[in-house]
């Protein structure tokens, strides 16, 4: 009996951290325009029995300065608020197809970012991004599109061939001893991406938004800036007010959450790009 009282308590004194799930960064049509094949996945059933398991092993973490709950057991859904609540957001998907006589493969990138906010003031507390990134081989006889969600699935959720990379693994891994408010120190956000018109050529002729590469660009430099030097970096709100983002949860809400100002903010310019042919020894790059 005794020792039950002591575990009551130390419960207790633990800050209660909701997980809210999994959600996109930007509203229904931004992630859908941005995160084609991720999005699509939200509704199928190996997403929703893996996304409902991530939230159980979540809140399975034993950590001594806080408890993760979930909407049922004193934590707070999306619509009911509530106080501290973090989130695994997914902030851009990248396929790059690389054709060689050798052989040819196909790369997802999947950046995403560990959110801490709270759901009462809808305020944003701090962000935390993360990077996952599958390679598959493929011949002039494969499915491409079974391709994609293959990678998909490997690359967000779980893949076997390559346990513990993926976006839900480093999530589960991070939370385990992650300062959930270390954002509340020092803030940097990539402020501005700006794409120079022989970029936008290019990306016009490989049929790549705009909207999509500088989300990409921007996800990219803020998971690379995070991973080196472990710093939360704010997200980029491309479309909307500086100090607001729109989360799209995958109960199909969509939310609206202040950003803390940012005490360095960075600008990015793609210029160009590199060509070089395999084997030899110089690039060709496209300058402004």
């Amino acid at each position: 009996m005794l020792g039950s009282l002591f575990f009551a308590t130390d419960l207790e004194a633990k800050q209660r951290v909701q997980f809210a799930g999994v959600a996109f960064v930007g509203g229904k049509a931004d992630a859908a325009a941005t995160m084609p094949y991720v999005t699509q996945l939200i509704g199928r059933s190996e997403f929703q029995s893996s996304s409902k398991k991530l939230a159980q092993e979540i809140i399975q973490i034993d950590r001594e300065d806080l408890r993760f709950l979930v909407s049922g057991e004193g934590g707070a859904s999306v619509d009911s608020g509530g106080a501290i609540a973090t989130a695994l957001a997914i902030s851009a998907e990248s396929f790059r197809d690389n054709r060689t006589s050798l052989e040819n493969t196909m790369k997802l990138s999947i950046r995403a970012q560990i959110l801490t906010f709270d759901f009462s003031s809808k305020r944003i507390i701090s962000a935390f991004p993360i990077y996952s990134a599958s390679v598959k081989i493929y011949n002039d006889n494969t499915d491409m599109e079974a391709l994609r969600e293959d990678l998909v699935i490997k690359t967000l959720v779980a893949n076997p061939e390559d346990p513990g990379k993926s976006i839900f693994d480093k999530a589960r891994e991070k939370l385990g001893d992650l300062q959930l408010n270390k954002g509340w120190n020092v803030n940097l956000q990539v402020r501005n991406v700006t794409i120079n018109p022989p970029a936008v050529a290019i990306l016009k002729k490989n049929n790549i938004s705009e909207r999509t590469y500088k989300s990409w660009l921007a996800a990219s430099f803020s998971s690379g800036v995070s991973d080196v030097h472990e710093v939360p970096v704010l997200p980029y709100t491309q479309g909307q007010a500086v100090n607001e983002m729109r989360l799209r949860f995958d109960e199909g809400n969509d939310i609206s959450f202040s950003l803390p100002p940012a005490d360095f903010a960075v600008d990015l310019v793609a210029r160009g790009f590199g060509t070089k042919v395999l084997g030899s020894s110089t690039a060709t790059i496209t300058k402004t």
